[in-house]
């Protein structure tokens, strides 16, 4: 596994707990107003944040996040990934997310990765 700056770590390890029984425990990742734009839109604040998480996992059978390659810098990080789907299935997606001065995700962004 590549080495990793310390937001991907943090934000690799929180990921983790959505696949591991320890969804809550994810939820502190992300800022009360956090904001992710994906493929699917644009959800605001941290409870439809998760609850869009936690959607692709139920729905889709996703099953686990690997960060590839990361880059970070002054609160920002850019990753690449792959997510892991129960029907075998494979997705690269990108992502790019601003951490605020708490630690917490203000803004993500992220392009492919979705079932269809």
């Amino acid at each position: 596994m590549p080495e990793h700056g310390p937001l991907a770590k943090k934000f690799s390890e929180h990921v983790a707990k959505l696949f591991t029984g320890n969804a809550d425990e994810a939820g502190p990742l992300f800022a009360e107003n956090a904001v992710w734009d994906s493929t699917a839109g644009r959800l605001e604040g941290r409870d439809a944040v998760m609850a869009g998480l936690a959607g692709i996992r139920d729905s889709a059978g996703w099953l686990k996040h690997d960060v590839l390659e990361s880059s970070e810098a002054d609160g920002f990080m850019t990753i690449l990934a792959r997510n892991h789907y129960a029907d075998g299935r494979q997705f690269v997606v990108v992502g790019a997310a601003q951490f605020n001065p708490s630690g917490e995700i203000s803004h993500i962004m992220s392009l492919g990765g979705l079932p269809r």
